[in-house]
Order: C-alpha cells, then sequence, then structure tokens
C-alpha cells in the first residue's frame, strides 16, 4: 500500500508522470474519447499536483 508519510517523493513522481500521460493524451486529435476524458482526468490530476505544490499551470481547455 502506498503511503505518501512515508515516501512522499514516490507519490510525487506517480502523480508528475500521471499528468505529464494525461497531457500528452490531451494532443490526440483523431479520437475525440481519448482527448475529452483526458482532458477530464487532467482536471483532477491537475488538483492533485496541484495541492503537493509538484505542478501549478492554469489549464485551459482550447
Amino acid at each position: 500500500m502506498l503511503s505518501y508519510l512515508e515516501n512522499p517523493r514516490e507519490i510525487e513522481a506517480k502523480v508528475s508522470q500521471t499528468y505529464a500521460l494525461l497531457k500528452e493524451l490531451c494532443q490526440v486529435d483523431d479520437f475525440p474519447a481519448i482527448s475529452y476524458n483526458a482532458r477530464r482526468a487532467l482536471g483532477v490530476i491537475w488538483q492533485v499536483a496541484n495541492h503537493l505544490e509538484i505542478q501549478f499551470e492554469q489549464i485551459y481547455d482550447d
């Protein structure tokens, strides 16, 4: 079981990786369901990353 208190760097690394992956998936142009759902998930992960002060950027829906 993962624990932030026991290993915060591991959790932060996983959040950062997930954030980066979702940002990439948002760029898929030939399969709208992927990019749409990736944007929705990115909003959730952004909240986690922002709370952990890992990543801060304003996300805009283009």
